[in-house]
């Protein structure tokens, strides 16, 4: 019998509860990881088990010993999976900000906990979100056993799909559907086409856009602001180490800030944005929401957002103008003061966030990202796209995959790549037989997601990822 780890530290947990009380009707055993009492008391009020619940706490990483044997051991997966434990904390953003005595006994404590879990429980797959010392040390320790690992994320294209990625990039997605492009079907095909048109007629993934709106009226935003960051902040903190505190939503993440600076710093934004100057010649930057997977994990070696745009626009020869623009749903995390830093860098333009990207993309010479949703769509209108970053976008005709930011300048330099419109569709016709209907969207952003015709289709993915996923076949070679 197949056993599948949820591992959880945030509003998800709920959906996944869920899901594994779904997938036990189904012969396949749930477990799940939290680090909230709150979650800990909703799985065993659902009926799980409470030896099938590891529940990772503050106070229990504190008391927790480091003995030589745990750290040898921790060592040693170091080794064999390539990927340093200092990077895990410099990728989470809750810990990165945390001493590194402390960091460092979290992750100890962390590991062993996982470690012994795993193995005790014989656990076959591990699914959750990949920017946390959690996730991130449990994808290493099943794949090290010869497990697997899944992250589930929304499709960055429209269309109420979800993809299950198999490791913390969205590179490869575990392959449930057709084994290759070569493989795929004329209606697929035909699917594909219909989903490009979409995309170059204006349409879009899922926004979350929550975060972007201004308060509503005084006496409810501070009700809200009381009941949420006060006693989750002082109080639930003090033994969930995924909860934010008094300084982070200050000072570290500022995602409570965003609707009362953007209120707040609204004149401030109106004197320093622009707009597109007719005839010019731009290279086209939109910025990444942060903190974020997308930045912390994916583009881990570029999070400083002005060294980026610095080796970018230092890149451009004259002539060639850099337009960034901030991500929309950001406004309100970095300040003026970072935005007037970027401005004044030689030859950038800071453009309104309002104007739409897809003009900005079709008007450009290339549009590069570091592992935006801008160079996809980019890729998807047949123009030139940059990323830099190791992500399954790389993969479409007219898109170049950049080692570092400073390499811009001669990439649009160089001949653009050709547009190779069937080959692109195949692939694209691939990823969509690979994803899956429904939603992995927090039902505090999308409460859908806990209706049970979406958690039906959300087990089917996992049931398709346990009965029937194939070995990935090397698709990048073809390009």
């Amino acid at each position: 019998m197949t056993r599948i780890l949820f591992m959880s530290n945030w509003e998800r947990t709920e959906t996944w509860v869920a899901v594994g009380r779904e997938l036990a009707r189904r012969g396949i055993t749930p477990f799940f990881s939290v680090t909230r009492r709150a979650y800990l008391d909703l799985a065993l009020a659902a009926g799980v088990p409470r030896d099938h619940i590891l529940w990772l706490t503050r106070q229990d990483a504190r008391r927790a010993p480091i003995d030589p044997g745990l750290r040898a051991r921790l060592e040693g997966l170091e080794a064999r999976r390539g990927a340093t434990v200092k990077s895990f904390s410099l990728m989470d953003r809750f810990m990165r900000s945390e001493s590194p005595e402390w960091a460092d006994r979290y992750t100890h404590y962390v590991f062993g906990a996982l470690e012994r879990f795993i193995h005790d429980n014989d656990i076959d797959i591990v699914a959750g979100q990949p920017d946390n010392i959690p996730d991130l040390l449990a994808e290493a320790i099943v794949k090290d056993r010869g497990g697997r690992y899944a992250a589930p994320f929304e499709s960055r294209l429209p269309g109420g799909r979800f993809v299950l990625w198999d490791g913390p990039l969205e590179q490869s997605p575990h392959v449930t559907g057709t084994a290759t492009p070569a493989d795929v079907t004329a209606d697929m095909l035909s699917a594909a086409r219909a989903l490009r048109d979409r995309v170059r007629e204006g349409g879009r993934g899922r926004q979350v856009s929550d975060q972007a709106r201004a308060p509503s009226p005084i006496l409810p935003f501070l009700r809200k602001l009381v009941r949420g960051f006060a006693y989750r902040a002082l109080i639930v903190s003090r033994s969930d180490v995924y909860m934010y505190t008094v300084r982070s939503v200050l000072f570290d993440l500022k995602y409570h800030m965003i609707p009362v600076n953007r209120r707040r710093l609204k004149w401030s934004w109106n004197r320093l944005f622009e707009n597109v100057v007719p005839g010019e010649r731009y290279v086209f930057y939109p910025l990444n929401y942060a903190p974020e997977h997308t930045l912390d994990v994916e583009a881990a070696n570029f999070t400083n957002t002005f060294e980026a745009v610095r080796q970018v626009a230092m890149s451009l020869p004259l002539g060639v103008r850099l337009y960034v623009k901030e991500h929309p749903t950001a406004l309100g995390i970095r300040g003026p003061r970072e935005l007037k830093k970027l401005r004044r860098l030689p030859g950038v333009r800071m453009i309104d966030p309002e104007i739409d990207s897809h003009v900005l993309i079709r008007g450009a010479l290339a549009t590069v990202s570091l592992t935006g949703t801008a160079s996809l769509e980019a890729a998807l209108f047949g123009v030139p796209s940059l990323i830099v970053s190791d992500l399954f976008i790389q993969n479409f005709s007219t898109c170049r995959r950049l080692d570092a930011p400073w390499q811009v300048g001669e990439a649009i330099a160089a001949p653009p790549p050709e547009a190779d419109d069937e080959r692109d569709l195949r692939y694209l016709a691939w990823l969509i037989s690979n994803s899956h209907e429904g939603t992995v969207l927090e039902p505090l952003v999308d409460p859908s997601s806990l209706l049970d015709a979406n958690i039906s289709l959300v087990a089917d993915a996992f049931e398709k990822l346990v009965r029937g996923a194939r070995p990935l076949v090397a698709i990048r070679d073809s390009k």
